[in-house]
């Protein structure tokens, strides 16, 4: 009997590892940018004391829960981050008005332990993911509007935003028809605006299916052509203002160069004149020398033939 009970416990004790293993993907470990920041391989900046406060809502929200649960908690608030509708760090989603009850309620605390610690550490430094990047809400007990699955006694569901409905359905790995008979025909036609030309949608079935895989990969290769064409436009924009740069430096060192030669010129020619003006001063006093001089003799031989 004893060993009976010590095998039962042995088959519970492993069975979370075993969800654990099954039940999550990795994207990648994190790595270090300098400045006490680090970056996920999905690309959420944070910090050391982000994985703390993460820990802490991993508590506040799901201490009881298994660590899976605790691990999809977790991954809620990174595909929140993730998410170009929310804020991009985990303070601000986690601080976010109206978003976590745990934090208006005061449950959040400084509180943790080593099980969520570890689920904070494993969803942000190991890059854990349990949840696809659109299941952005989750709910105490179950609910079958936009459900996703349950871990627990948590519910966790896809949010469907007429600005983003096409990522659910044309980037998710999930098959978009699950998510196509669940949308209304206004929803649809938003969706069809953003969606990639590699896709085709059928009005009368109502299904979602890819184009020729050759296709695809000449829209792809078209569009990296494209993107190379703006690139090479770009460089060209580049070159001509560094001509225009180099043109105009030019003309301004011309100008400079003018403008020095004039007034050296300048400074010459009034040298000039200064020099005529005193030759013709200095005429003149000998002219009237000279005059005063001969007046003189003219009137001494007169007075010497009287």
């Amino acid at each position: 009997m004893k060993k009976i009970v010590i095998i039962l416990l042995l088959v519970l004790l492993m069975l979370p590892t075993t969800a654990f293993a099954s039940d999550t993907t990795t994207v990648g470990t994190s790595t270090s940018t300098g400045n006490g920041t680090y970056i996920t391989a999905d690309g959420l900046i944070y910090t050391d004391d982000d994985i703390i406060l993460l820990a802490r809502l991993i508590w506040a929200e799901s201490r009881g829960e298994c660590y899976l649960g605790q691990l999809a908690v977790g991954n809620n608030v990174v595909n929140r981050c993730l998410d170009t509708r929310y804020p991009d760090t985990i303070s601000s989603n986690i601080y976010r008005s109206g978003q976590y009850t745990v934090v208006s309620n005061g449950v959040l605390t400084n509180n943790y332990n080593d099980s969520t610690l570890q689920a904070a550490t494993d969803i942000l430094v190991n890059g854990v993911r349990v949840l696809p990047y659109w299941t952005l809400n989750f709910q105490v007990g179950n609910t079958s509007f936009h459900k996703y699955t349950r871990i627990g006694n948590h519910t966790f569901n896809y949010v469907i935003r007429n600005d983003n409905l096409w990522r659910i359905w044309c980037d998710t790995i999930e098959n978009p028809q699950y998510f196509i008979d669940r949308l209304s025909d206004t929803q649809i036609e938003i969706a069809l605006e953003s969606m990639p030309n590699y896709y085709v949608f059928d009005w009368q079935t109502k299904t979602v299916q890819y184009n020729n895989v050759n296709d695809i990969e000449n829209s792809l290769n078209l569009e990296i052509q494209n993107q190379r064409m703006q690139i090479d436009n770009l460089n060209l924009e580049i070159s001509d203002l560094g001509v225009q740069l180099e043109i105009q430096k030019n003309i301004s060192e011309s100008w400079a160069y003018n403008y020095n030669t004039q007034k050296e010129l300048l400074i010459k020619e009034k040298n000039v004149n200064k020099q005529l003006t005193r030759l013709i001063v200095l005429l003149t006093f000998l002219f009237i020398i000279l005059y005063i001089f001969d007046r003189r003799k003219i009137i001494l031989d007169r007075r010497i033939e009287k």
